[in-house]
């Protein structure tokens, strides 16, 4: 890019010059030789020297794209940008590219002959410390009165605790007035609202705007010549002032109109990420109770989380507990989610919600909202959530006598299990002592199984249901227990059919899921395998690894943790190689972590060093995602113990995550993780190295 500005330069075309320095789209510190690079530079500023204008421009350019870098620039570049000193001339003290986060936001100028022209803004958010001007001082005196008072309004509508704002336009300095008018303030206002959700502007998108008090949008002037001006730069689509009329003959722009900044903000998100479509369903969604149940999800979570916390949703929310059917059928929504995995939907839509309206809830709306609050605890279980699991257990128990007496005995049952599971299993608490309530309930539904199938009903969803999580808790609690596991498994693969109910094959064939971990800690590898054979329907390893592709998340956990515990090299290597493609795309929900964990170990054991570390530091990321809870996060001890097999963990690092852990930690079962509170780092990552079992049993590594 660097050489195209010579040959400008060199051929004197300033105006087209200053067009493309004016333009951050345009890269040129992606030079991959740096003493090119500087070379160019002092040629183009030699060239530059009797237009002092320009020199000065294209010293904030080279700011400007220095904070724009996403990616640590080289320590060569690193020390020729501090000999120039050019970044640190235009930027006030304590402000660099490292910590922060920086966006180009494109604003629509007009002049007084209404033409319209794109120019840049680089707006930031800077770690917390000495206090910085929002707009630089050289910036603000290209700012008219209007102009920098609608920079502080955008300002005011956006906060990001621990971090600051510093703005600068991609402008000339020294060269006068250039920024006129309010109608930056919504871009500049969408620009910092996205940076505070650790987001930058889409590449896509303009705006216009000039923000109210409240965050209205009042109309603008030269609103065509905007459009036509965003479309030279190859803008597609344009949000601006609802109060506006959209202009004619500018049709292969969408234009996007918006009453206020939370709504152009959501807009501008649409149609940043293609839901051009999705639009419409969302729109109807905010004012229909029943299209936001249907088409929950089927549309973004997060346009789902801006809607309820922006108050858009309160009058849905309202249609929906007013209605216990269409209650039950969300609460449907929030159980199919789940199970597929897909938490963070659920989450979105679970929220909504809050557990004391649950609590609260009539008489005539009782099972739906004891469905609710079970589906809710289910999800915290599944997401390691467990002070959200609290809340929603405090609401099962304080509904559970109500649903007893009115005779919902299949749903107290079903609370009581998944109960159990939150207690117990999701705060790592593994003893053989069950509570006398466990015993009378499955005793009392062994009963009703047995009564069912002598009048020719095979199935009990509830009894099977229960049998699973004794025989998950049994396994949990150690190989000497596996009596009691086999057990519940035989009484769990009975109350599903015995196999003989195709609609229910998968909850037959999930026990024998719990049986091969169990028999992989105790060390039966001849049976474990055995297990996995069956659980994955097939007894040959050719056809296992010809299906890995099609394999669920469960059934790809589980064939990942035999390998390591038990495969061969071969069997290693190939799966490895299967799977290779699907590791960046894995979200971090569990057993995922878990799963890129084990590829780790596979590697390592293959002596695949380099795909080893690079699992285990995916696997460390994916328990410390922020939709995961202490339940999960804890289990970053495993990829930790095996990055420092490796040799490749810092004494800093190996610190900051041991605390993170303990804090995680802290809110599981303090006798479990006794070693995480009193071991140093080193002889605790030995321990999980060497007897992974003591911490994370069973299905947990």
């Amino acid at each position: 890019m660097l050489e195209h500005f010579l040959r400008l330069a060199g051929n004197g075309r300033w105006p087209m010059l200053t067009q493309w320095l004016q333009d951050p789209t345009r890269r040129f510190l992606e030079s991959a030789r740096v003493d090119d690079l500087a070379n160019n530079y002092e040629r183009l500023r030699r060239l530059l020297a009797p237009r002092p204008g320009l020199n000065e421009l294209l010293e904030v350019r080279l700011t400007a794209e220095w904070l724009l870098t996403c990616e640590p620039v080289s320590p060569l570049l690193t020390q020729w940008l501090h000999a120039i000193g050019a970044p640190f001339r235009w930027l006030p003290r304590g402000i660099t590219n490292s910590g922060g986060l920086w966006s180009a936001v494109p604003v629509l100028l007009t002049d007084a002959g209404d033409h319209a022209t794109v120019r840049y803004f680089i707006a930031g958010r800077v770690p917390g410390g000495p206090p910085v001007p929002l707009l630089s001082p050289w910036g603000e005196a290209l700012c008219d009165a209007s102009a920098r008072e609608a920079i502080t309004a955008a300002a005011n509508f956006s906060v990001a605790p621990g971090f600051r704002f510093h703005l600068f336009p991609l402008l000339a300095p020294g060269t006068g007035i250039a920024v006129r008018g309010p109608s930056l303030g919504l871009p500049l206002a969408m620009a910092l609202r996205q940076l505070c959700a650790n987001e930058t502007v889409f590449a896509t998108v303009a705006a216009t705007g000039e923000l109210g008090e409240k965050g209205e949008l009042k109309p603008v002037s030269g609103l065509k010549a905007k459009g036509q001006a965003a479309l030279r730069h190859h803008l597609r689509h344009m949000v601006y002032p609802a109060a506006n009329r959209t202009p004619k003959g500018v049709s292969d722009l969408e234009w996007i109109p918006a009453a206020d900044l939370d709504e152009a903000l959501v807009l501008a998100l649409l149609a940043g990420r293609n839901g051009s479509g999705s639009k419409r369903t969302f729109a109807r969604m905010l004012v229909d109770a029943e299209a936001f149940v249907a088409h929950c999800g089927s549309v973004p979570a997060d346009w789902i989380d801006w809607a309820g916390e922006t108050g858009r949703l309160e009058g849905i929310v309202t249609q929906v507990l007013a209605d216990t059917e269409r209650l039950a059928d969300l609460a449907r929504r929030i159980e199919r989610f789940t199970d597929a995995g897909r938490y963070r939907q659920a989450a979105s839509v679970a929220s909504l919600v809050a557990p004391a309206a649950v609590a609260s809830l009539p008489e005539t709306h009782l099972e739906s909202g004891f469905r609710w609050a079970i589906d809710c605890l289910t999800l915290a279980n599944r997401r390691g959530q467990v002070t959200e699991a609290v809340e929603w257990d405090r609401v099962g128990a304080t509904l559970t006598k109500r649903a007893v007496d009115t005779g919902q005995t299949d749903a107290v049952a079903h609370y009581t299990n998944i109960a159990f599971v939150h207690r117990e299993q999701g705060h790592y608490h593994f003893t053989p002592d069950l509570p006398e309530i466990l015993f009378t309930l499955e005793a009392g539904l062994a009963q009703v199984a047995d009564a069912r199938r002598a009048m020719g009903s095979a199935v009990d969803k509830t009894y099977g249901a229960l049998c699973g999580t004794l025989a998950q808790h049994y396994g949990f609690c150690g190989p000497e227990w596996m009596a009691a596991t086999e057990r519940y498994i035989e009484k769990a693969r009975r109350a599903f059919g015995g196999g003989d109910v195709p609609s229910r094959r998968q909850d037959w064939l999930r026990p024998l899921n719990y049986r091969c971990y169990a028999r992989l800690d105790a060390g039966d590898m001849a049976g474990a395998q055995g297990d996995l054979m069956a659980y994955l329907e097939t007894s040959d390893w050719d056809e296992v690894m010809q299906k890995v592709a099609a394999l669920d998340r469960w059934q790809q956990a589980l064939l990942a943790r035999f390998l390591a515990d038990a495969g061969t090299t071969e069997a290693m290597e190939t799966y490895l190689d299967r799977v290779a493609h699907l590791v960046p795309t894995v979200p971090a929900v569990h057993p995922w972590p878990l799963w890129v964990n084990n590829l780790g170990r596979m590697a390592q054991q293959a002596r695949q060093t380099e795909t080893a570390e690079r699992y285990y530091r995916t696997a460390l990321a994916r328990c410390r995602h922020a939709g995961i809870g202490p339940t999960v996060q804890v289990m970053a001890l495993l990829p930790l113990a095996g990055l420092d097999a490796l040799g490749r963990l810092d004494a800093d690092i190996v610190g900051r995550e041991i605390n993170a852990v303990r804090r995680a930690a802290a809110h599981l079962d303090p006798g479990h993780f006794r070693p995480v509170f009193e071991m140093g780092p080193a002889p605790l990552l030995t321990l999980i190295r060497d007897n992974p079992r003591r911490l994370f049993p069973f299905s947990y590594r």
